[in-house]
């Protein structure tokens, strides 16, 4: 039974094409490497095309097919970026934007609730979400595309058996942004 193609299954692929590996993509993305591998399965069942194979070297190889889908993935992400702005664009409320960067898992999981809350708060502000890699989004805030980064980094030292990791949250913005130099107001 073949299932529907979802972003989230060609920011997988990407990621993986990008880290070289399961693994690395999934500390990119702030996932497990278990979802990262039953995410590529999904996509490769929807498409019916295997992705990628073995090297010489161990590491994932993209088919054909695969080479075709970057393609499109990359251009699926254009437009994706293309279509938010429009929209926003074309809504007279908006008055501000904000461009939020996040890693898989916390645009996934945390955000959507804290931005069903900010726009209760602050109708007229409209926040553009962008999830990629760790090394993505801190390049995104760093050329300034996205005033706000969220990565998870993770911590050294957990205890064996009761957590099985730890990460830090952190919350990257521009040097030259204004909120870089104090804190924003309180309404």
């Amino acid at each position: 039974m073949k299932t529907e193609l979802e972003l989230r299954h060609l920011r997988v692929f990407a990621a993986v094409v990008e880290a070289g590996t399961h693994t690395r993509a999934a500390q990119a993305l702030g996932i497990s490497q278990s979802t990262v591998s039953e995410t590529l399965s999904a996509l490769e069942r929807a498409l019916g095309v295997e992705l990628f194979r073995k090297s010489a070297k161990g590491a994932p190889a993209l088919t054909a097919p695969g080479e075709i889908l970057l393609g499109y993935a990359r251009r699926v992400f254009a437009l994706e970026s293309e279509l938010v702005g429009a929209l926003a664009d074309a809504s007279s409320r908006v008055k501000a934007t904000l461009a939020v960067s996040a890693v898989e898992s916390i645009g996934a999981y945390v955000l959507p609730s804290r931005l069903a809350a900010l726009g209760v708060r602050w109708p007229a502000v409209r926040v553009e979400v962008w999830t990629g890699s760790c090394r993505e989004i801190r390049e995104r805030v760093g050329a300034g595309e996205s005033d706000l980064g969220l990565v998870l980094e993770p911590e050294a030292g957990h205890e064996p058996g009761a957590i099985l990791a730890r990460a830090r949250l952190l919350v990257l913005g521009a040097p030259a942004h204004p909120l870089a130099r104090g804190f924003a107001p309180a309404d």
